[in-house]
């Protein structure tokens, strides 16, 4: 169980909140990919995805950049 390496890892022993952590990691990124965005109108998800990747090393899902489209009104 995940809790169990956190308690024999690091010593932690306190319940976390259950779910999913609210935001996105794509946050940080967003004006960079809004700015993709407007820089090229028909620009896909795959290509996003790949420019995510080779200019800010970060990776990401096609379906985790599509939820942060979503969620941010821009999709």
């Amino acid at each position: 169980m995940v809790w169990t390496r956190r308690a024999r890892v690091n010593g932690e022993r306190s319940a976390r909140r259950p779910g999913q952590p609210r935001g996105s990691k794509l946050e940080v990124h967003a004006d960079f990919l809004f700015g993709l965005m407007a820089a090229h109108p028909g620009i896909t998800l795959k290509e996003m995805r790949a420019r995510l990747s080779e200019d800010r090393g970060a990776t990401a899902s096609i379906a985790t950049l599509w939820r942060f489209l979503a969620s941010s009104g821009h999709a």
